[in-house]
């Protein structure tokens, strides 16, 4: 009867510990992000067009591009910031910096890990900060070399992005291919208008059938961009605008060689 016990309590361990590895394996580790040094120091004001750049020291899982904004009561304030490269995946250093052409003020700063392949937010980071930039502040100290080092590094990996495609034959069809379907959107809408007005009867129901799905996304696609804030909505449009250009473009090569033979 013990033996039984043991023998029970032993194997509902094992699935235990078995269930908790397997969804401990399933649970992605976390984009962390830490500031380790800033250039100006904190509350130092700075003169027009000067950066206040961070260092940061980053642990990701994936890929990921950095964004960061000002912010004031709650207000992003539009200013000049950085082209981010690819950083990741893994553990490393990175800089992001802003600057601003006119007077302004901030009291926050948020670091936004983007993923390189979806946009999607991995973390953030709001550094509670007071800033200002004016016209009158005092010349800054000399940039760290941390800085220009940070800087110069990010500036490689960047030119490395831009050229690589240029280097790889299989990435000149993978563009050719992505153009081709970012240019099905345009050109659905051409052909959309355009087919109604050259066709009738029920070749013109038919170029109006492709409207019972996109005219919802476009709705969509508009609500999510402005209500919602959504930078990567318009994505959506791919899915449909594809097929229904192609649909559109059989449709007009029927009519043509229709009316051809009549």
């Amino acid at each position: 009867m013990y033996s039984q016990l043991w023998c029970r309590t032993g194997l509902l361990g094992l699935l235990w510990l078995i269930s908790a590895g397997f969804m401990s394996a399933q649970t992605p580790a976390r984009t962390e992000l830490t500031v380790t040094a800033m250039h100006p120091a904190a509350d130092s004001p700075l003169r027009l067009g000067a950066n206040f750049s961070l260092r940061i020291h980053y642990d990701s899982p994936a890929a990921f591009r950095l964004r960061i904004q000002g912010e004031r009561q709650g207000t992003t304030i539009p200013g000049i910031t950085h082209a981010s490269p690819r950083y990741g995946p893994g553990a490393g250093e990175a800089i992001a910096w802003l600057a601003f052409d006119h007077l302004a003020q901030l009291d926050r700063i948020l670091l936004v890990a983007e993923d390189a392949a979806t946009g999607h937010v991995l973390t953030s980071l709001a550094l509670p900060l007071t800033l200002t930039w004016s016209a009158d502040a005092p010349p800054g100290a000399p940039a760290p070399v941390w800085v220009q080092e940070l800087n110069q590094h990010a500036q490689l990996a960047i030119t490395r992005e831009m050229q690589a495609p240029a280097d790889g034959g299989d990435d000149f069809w993978v563009n050719l291919f992505l153009q081709a379907v970012f240019l099905t959107v345009p050109g659905y809408i051409i052909l959309q208008i355009a087919l109604p007005w050259w066709t009738r009867d029920r070749w013109r129901k038919a170029a109006w059938a492709p409207l019972i799905v996109t005219v919802p996304m476009f709705l969509f696609v508009v609500f999510a961009s402005t209500a919602g804030g959504s930078n990567l909505a318009p994505i959506w449009l791919l899915l449909v605008c594809p097929p229904a250009c192609f649909y559109l473009v059989f449709l007009a090569l029927f009519f043509w060689l229709k009316q051809k033979r009549a």
